[in-house]
């Protein structure tokens, strides 16, 4: 009886043994997935797999409507992987590869191509660029986002050549937006918040797999006296631009950028800092106090520009504070 239940025991062992074994092969790959790219065959294969998720989710673009909202997020993420693991050679290769592929999806109509895919690509690889020259997270973020907008605008009067369609116009169309009379002064700030949204998911994915990707995020930036001083000149031209209505979008575009590093400036608040508090509390005093003067003043739909005034107090504190004139 011992020895039955002997040899049962081993056999116990050894099946567990054999689930642990499986286990860890399991966890050294999804571990080397991410990982640096050094053999040729390597770059190749890896760029290969990428290509082919990319042409992928690009076909679900090109027959499921409003698959847009969630594809496009993904895009940026896929090309900054490509852009980290692999060699730059190789990215380009994963780049033309995956363009032309998508064309056979989209040979008919490539708005979506040029609208979508191609700036979120360029983006990933910016994004890749960005984390390799150690800037930190929120710089990655906000210069990322200017890039993505960039590219986006670039493409526009593209397709409106090629197509005689004007994709933001008929974007409006199609949620009803086209017959509000101040939508010009919203579609580029709209453009920007959602170039934002997209590559702050995408971020969201780098950081979950930053540990795989063998990156280290860099929350900090060493001259934060920066974000001050972005958040004061973007709050100044926010508050000038309020008072014309020529360019009806760019008060708006500033207005964010403000409220941009306005935001950067609260993650650095110090919140035991008495003085901190009475500055933040005396610069959006002020804000309310100038757009109750001045409402009658600014055309509208200016008017919550005027409050950009705040970024501008309190970024101008904030950069000496932080020792912009220190060496």
């Amino acid at each position: 009886v011992q020895s039955k239940n002997t040899k049962s025991l081993q056999n116990l062992n050894i099946f567990n043994f054999n689930i642990d074994i499986c286990s860890y092969k399991n966890y050294n790959f999804n571990m080397n997935i991410l990982k640096k790219r050094v053999k040729p065959i390597e770059n190749l294969t890896f760029a290969s797999i990428m290509t082919a998720i990319t042409v992928a989710f690009f076909a679900i673009l090109n027959f499921v409507p409003f698959s847009f909202l969630i594809i496009i997020l993904v895009f940026p993420f896929i090309s900054f992987v490509v852009g980290k693991v692999c060699k730059k050679r190789y990215f380009v290769l994963f780049f033309i590869s995956s363009v032309l592929l998508s064309l056979t999806f989209s040979f008919y109509d490539v708005s979506n191509l040029l609208f979508y895919l191609v700036p979120s690509l360029i983006t990933g690889f910016i994004m890749a660029l960005l984390a390799n020259k150690k800037f930190s997270i929120y710089m990655q973020i906000g210069l990322a986002t200017i890039v993505q907008l960039l590219l986006t605008l670039l493409f526009v009067p593209v397709i409106e050549i090629i197509y005689e369609i004007n994709i933001i116009n008929d974007t409006l169309k199609l949620f009803g937006l086209h017959t509000y009379r101040h939508i010009d002064s919203f579609v580029i700030p709209f453009m920007l918040f959602l170039s934002f949204v997209q590559t702050f998911v995408s971020y969201i994915f780098i950081i979950m797999c930053s540990q795989k990707l063998q990156i280290s995020i860099i929350y900090k930036d060493e001259k934060k006296y920066f974000y001050g001083v972005f958040a004061a000149i973007f709050g100044f031209l926010s508050f000038i631009f309020a008072f014309f209505d020529i360019i009806k979008w760019i008060n708006f575009t500033l207005f964010l950028c403000s409220i941009y590093f306005f935001v950067l400036m609260m993650i650095d608040f110090k919140y035991k800092n008495v003085v901190e508090i009475v500055m933040l509390i005396i610069s959006v005093i002020f804000a309310i106090i100038m757009y109750v003067i001045l409402f009658k003043f600014i055309p509208y739909p200016n008017h919550i520009c005027v409050t950009s005034i705040s970024t501008l107090i309190y970024g101008f504190y904030y950069s000496i504070k932080r020792g912009i004139f220190e060496r």
